[in-house]
């Protein structure tokens, strides 16, 4: 994800079912990156994350776990 032409959070699909997070480090307290993360991981229909259980793995000090 980005703004304003900035990355801001990278995931990487680590098998089917596991999404790897990580975020630049004045990001790691966005709210707004926060939601859209996770609009992005529990709602299929926004074609990120295939339906089904996943386990994502945030870095330490994330908005959210």
């Amino acid at each position: 994800m980005d703004r304003d032409g900035r990355i801001l959070a990278v995931g990487l699909l680590d098998g089917p079912r596991l999404l790897r997070l990580t975020f630049a480090p004045a990001a790691h307290r966005d709210e707004e990156l926060a939601q859209r993360l996770l609009d992005d991981v529990t709602r299929p229909e926004r074609g990120v994350l295939p339906t089904g259980r996943l386990n994502v793995e945030v870095p330490p000090g994330a908005l959210r776990r």
